[in-house]
């Protein structure tokens, strides 16, 4: 029994399954993917994914709105949680993503292989999916850090001053 498995869609109606066993699975159209997927629509090398603690990651590596995870746009390069009964659509392509519970020996084996110190949960999006957090800049933070480096020039400023005029004196 797979652990994993991902279903493709061509246009043309044909479905054909893929069972994921591997840890990383690379999709596109070239001969060098683990999934070739033979549509002109699909980039030589579309996405991946990846074999995490929590299941399968998806990463496009396309970009350009070119992958789709329950319809909404994946940003090039980015990392986002498959959860079973997921949708990918590549270019005119679509899969379905279905994953069954871990196993005990699968928990074991992904617990040995993919340790993770400090690893942490992975932010969810309000539509459920995972997105990267963009850092805010504390106005008051960078103030206060201008203001430190500006204090330290002036302090080397009065000490060469001074050390010219104990000099010249």
């Amino acid at each position: 029994m797979a652990y994993a498995k991902l279903t493709l869609q061509l246009p043309d109606g044909s479905s054909t399954p893929y069972d994921l066993t591997a840890p990383s699975v690379t999709l596109g159209r070239g001969l060098s993917n683990t999934v070739i997927v033979p549509h002109e629509s699909v980039a030589e090398c579309h996405l991946d994914l990846m074999l995490d603690t929590s299941g399968y990651l998806i990463r496009d590596l396309v970009g350009g709105g070119a992958t789709l995870l329950n319809g909404h746009a994946l940003e090039k390069g980015m990392q986002y949680q498959l959860d079973s009964g997921s949708t990918i659509r590549l270019g005119e392509v679509d899969a379905l993503y279905e994953a069954e519970a871990l196993s005990i020996v699968m928990r074991h084996a992904v617990a040995v292989d993919f340790p993770k110190p400090g690893s942490f949960a992975r932010p969810k999006h309000p539509a459920g999916l995972f997105v990267p957090l963009k850092k805010k800049r504390q106005p008051l933070a960078v103030m206060a850090i201008t203001l430190a480096i500006l204090a330290c020039l002036a302090a080397v400023l009065v000490v060469l001053r001074d050390s010219n005029l104990a000099l010249l004196g």
